[in-house]
Protein backbone atom coordinates (compact mmCIF):
# COMPACT_ATOMS: atom_id res chain seq x y z
CA UNK A 1 0.00 0.00 0.00
CA UNK A 2 1.01 3.48 -0.92
CA UNK A 3 0.11 4.98 2.40
CA UNK A 4 -2.55 4.53 5.07
CA UNK A 5 -5.17 5.52 2.58
CA UNK A 6 -5.01 2.84 0.29
CA UNK A 7 -4.96 0.10 2.87
CA UNK A 8 -7.60 -1.85 1.73
CA UNK A 9 -6.82 -5.05 3.09
CA UNK A 10 -8.84 -8.19 1.52
CA UNK A 11 -6.95 -11.04 2.51
CA UNK A 12 -7.46 -13.46 5.37
CA UNK A 13 -6.95 -12.48 9.31
CA UNK A 14 -4.65 -12.66 11.19
CA UNK A 15 -2.63 -10.95 8.97
CA UNK A 16 1.58 -9.47 8.95
CA UNK A 17 1.66 -5.70 8.17
CA UNK A 18 5.47 -4.40 7.49
CA UNK A 19 6.03 -1.15 7.56
CA UNK A 20 8.41 0.57 5.06
CA UNK A 21 11.57 -1.24 4.22
CA UNK A 22 12.16 -2.58 7.91
CA UNK A 23 13.72 -5.62 8.27
CA UNK A 24 15.54 -8.14 11.29
CA UNK A 25 11.67 -8.28 11.76
CA UNK A 26 11.27 -4.41 12.70
CA UNK A 27 8.31 -2.99 11.94
CA UNK A 28 6.33 -5.67 11.20
CA UNK A 29 3.42 -6.69 13.29
CA UNK A 30 0.87 -9.43 13.42
CA UNK A 31 -3.17 -8.32 12.76
CA UNK A 32 -5.89 -10.27 14.22
CA UNK A 33 -8.96 -8.75 12.36
CA UNK A 34 -10.30 -5.76 10.56
CA UNK A 35 -11.23 -4.05 13.36
CA UNK A 36 -7.80 -4.41 14.66
CA UNK A 37 -6.60 -3.03 11.43
CA UNK A 38 -8.36 0.27 11.25
CA UNK A 39 -6.35 0.78 14.60
CA UNK A 40 -3.22 -0.16 12.77
CA UNK A 41 -3.79 1.97 9.19
CA UNK A 42 -4.34 5.11 11.78
CA UNK A 43 -0.81 4.03 13.51
CA UNK A 44 0.81 4.28 9.25
CA UNK A 45 -0.80 7.55 9.06
CA UNK A 46 2.11 8.80 11.45
CA UNK A 47 4.79 7.56 9.46
CA UNK A 48 5.10 10.10 7.13
CA UNK A 49 3.94 8.67 3.98
CA UNK A 50 5.72 5.35 4.57
CA UNK A 51 4.54 2.40 2.26
CA UNK A 52 3.32 -0.97 3.68
CA UNK A 53 2.39 -4.21 2.83
CA UNK A 54 0.69 -6.86 4.17
CA UNK A 55 -0.01 -10.85 3.87
CA UNK A 56 -1.53 -13.95 5.50
CA UNK A 57 -0.24 -14.52 8.85
CA UNK A 58 1.58 -18.15 8.48
CA UNK A 59 2.24 -20.06 11.81
CA UNK A 60 6.12 -21.25 11.03
CA UNK A 61 7.11 -23.80 12.97
CA UNK A 62 10.67 -22.70 11.79
CA UNK A 63 12.81 -20.54 9.01
CA UNK A 64 15.88 -21.31 6.69
CA UNK A 65 18.19 -18.89 5.63
CA UNK A 66 19.41 -19.64 1.97
CA UNK A 67 22.67 -17.68 1.86
CA UNK A 68 24.72 -17.21 -1.63
CA UNK A 69 28.05 -16.18 -1.45
CA UNK A 70 29.35 -16.58 -4.98
CA UNK A 71 29.46 -20.17 -5.68
CA UNK A 72 29.07 -20.71 -1.84
CA UNK A 73 26.03 -21.87 -0.40
CA UNK A 74 24.96 -22.21 2.96
CA UNK A 75 21.87 -23.12 4.52
CA UNK A 76 20.51 -22.46 8.11
CA UNK A 77 17.34 -23.71 10.12
CA UNK A 78 16.29 -21.23 12.55
CA UNK A 79 13.58 -22.27 15.60
CA UNK A 80 12.62 -19.40 17.87
CA UNK A 81 13.00 -20.58 21.31
CA UNK A 82 11.45 -16.91 22.75
CA UNK A 83 7.66 -18.27 21.74
CA UNK A 84 7.78 -15.38 19.67
CA UNK A 85 5.66 -15.58 15.51
CA UNK A 86 8.30 -13.81 14.32
CA UNK A 87 11.00 -17.07 13.97
CA UNK A 88 14.11 -15.09 13.31
CA UNK A 89 13.88 -12.13 16.18
CA UNK A 90 14.98 -13.30 19.87
CA UNK A 91 15.96 -16.11 21.08
CA UNK A 92 16.32 -18.71 18.14
CA UNK A 93 18.22 -21.95 17.87
CA UNK A 94 20.51 -21.43 14.34
CA UNK A 95 21.50 -24.90 12.82
CA UNK A 96 23.33 -25.11 9.43
CA UNK A 97 21.82 -28.15 7.46
CA UNK A 98 24.23 -29.61 4.86
CA UNK A 99 22.86 -29.39 1.00
CA UNK A 100 22.26 -32.94 0.10
CA UNK A 101 20.63 -34.31 -2.78
CA UNK A 102 17.44 -34.03 -1.19
CA UNK A 103 17.55 -30.22 -0.76
CA UNK A 104 19.15 -28.85 -4.17
CA UNK A 105 16.24 -26.87 -4.52
CA UNK A 106 17.80 -24.05 -1.91
CA UNK A 107 20.62 -23.45 -4.20
CA UNK A 108 18.24 -23.77 -7.08
CA UNK A 109 15.89 -20.68 -5.35
CA UNK A 110 18.94 -18.83 -4.25
CA UNK A 111 19.98 -18.89 -7.69
CA UNK A 112 16.78 -17.89 -9.62
CA UNK A 113 16.84 -14.93 -7.08
CA UNK A 114 20.35 -13.82 -7.97
CA UNK A 115 19.43 -13.93 -11.34
CA UNK A 116 16.08 -11.71 -10.98
CA UNK A 117 18.03 -9.00 -10.00
CA UNK A 118 20.93 -9.26 -12.61
CA UNK A 119 23.28 -11.70 -11.72
CA UNK A 120 23.63 -11.03 -7.65
CA UNK A 121 26.70 -12.70 -6.49
CA UNK A 122 25.48 -12.37 -2.55
CA UNK A 123 22.02 -12.70 -1.34
CA UNK A 124 19.68 -14.82 1.29
CA UNK A 125 16.60 -16.06 0.46
CA UNK A 126 14.37 -16.51 3.33
CA UNK A 127 11.36 -19.37 3.80
CA UNK A 128 9.18 -19.91 6.30
CA UNK A 129 8.22 -23.50 7.00
CA UNK A 130 4.70 -23.65 7.66
CA UNK A 131 3.62 -25.60 11.63
CA UNK A 132 0.26 -26.93 10.04
CA UNK A 133 1.12 -28.24 6.66
CA UNK A 134 5.45 -27.98 6.75
CA UNK A 135 5.17 -26.23 3.23
CA UNK A 136 8.18 -24.06 2.29
CA UNK A 137 6.84 -20.35 1.44
CA UNK A 138 9.25 -17.84 0.38
CA UNK A 139 9.32 -14.81 2.29
CA UNK A 140 11.97 -12.49 1.00
CA UNK A 141 15.25 -12.09 -0.65
CA UNK A 142 18.19 -10.16 0.74
CA UNK A 143 21.20 -8.77 -0.78
CA UNK A 144 24.32 -8.06 0.95
CA UNK A 145 22.67 -6.17 3.81
CA UNK A 146 21.95 -9.88 4.88
CA UNK A 147 23.57 -9.88 7.70
CA UNK A 148 26.00 -13.46 8.36
CA UNK A 149 25.26 -16.41 11.11
CA UNK A 150 27.87 -15.76 13.91
CA UNK A 151 29.16 -18.66 13.99
CA UNK A 152 30.28 -19.06 10.21
CA UNK A 153 30.60 -15.27 10.08
CA UNK A 154 34.68 -15.01 10.20
CA UNK A 155 34.80 -17.64 6.93
CA UNK A 156 31.90 -16.10 5.39
CA UNK A 157 33.80 -12.52 5.05
CA UNK A 158 36.39 -14.32 3.87
CA UNK A 159 34.69 -15.79 1.12
CA UNK A 160 32.89 -11.86 0.36
CA UNK A 161 36.30 -10.53 0.95
CA UNK A 162 37.89 -12.75 -1.94
CA UNK A 163 34.71 -12.76 -4.44
CA UNK A 164 35.06 -8.84 -4.24
CA UNK A 165 38.51 -8.66 -4.96
CA UNK A 166 38.37 -11.49 -7.86
CA UNK A 167 35.21 -8.80 -9.07
CA UNK A 168 37.30 -5.96 -8.80
CA UNK A 169 40.67 -7.51 -10.39
CA UNK A 170 38.40 -9.41 -13.43
CA UNK A 171 36.05 -6.12 -14.12
CA UNK A 172 38.53 -2.73 -12.98
CA UNK A 173 41.94 -4.15 -13.77
CA UNK A 174 41.67 -6.52 -16.49
CA UNK A 175 38.53 -5.76 -18.16
CA UNK A 176 39.75 -7.76 -21.60
CA UNK A 177 39.41 -10.86 -18.83
CA UNK A 178 35.90 -10.01 -18.61
CA UNK A 179 35.28 -9.39 -22.37
CA UNK A 180 36.65 -13.11 -23.30
CA UNK A 181 34.44 -14.87 -20.58
CA UNK A 182 31.68 -13.83 -21.88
Amino acid sequence: FASHQAMMYGGTFPAVLKVGHAHAGMGKMRVPNHHEWDDVRSVVAMTDGKYCTAEPFLSGEFDLRIQKLGDHYRVFKRTTMSGNWKTNTGCSIVEELPLTEDNQRYKRWADAAAGLFGGLDICTVDVIVEADTGKEWILEVNGTSSGLCPQQADRDNEIIRDLTLEKMNTELCHPAAADEEQ
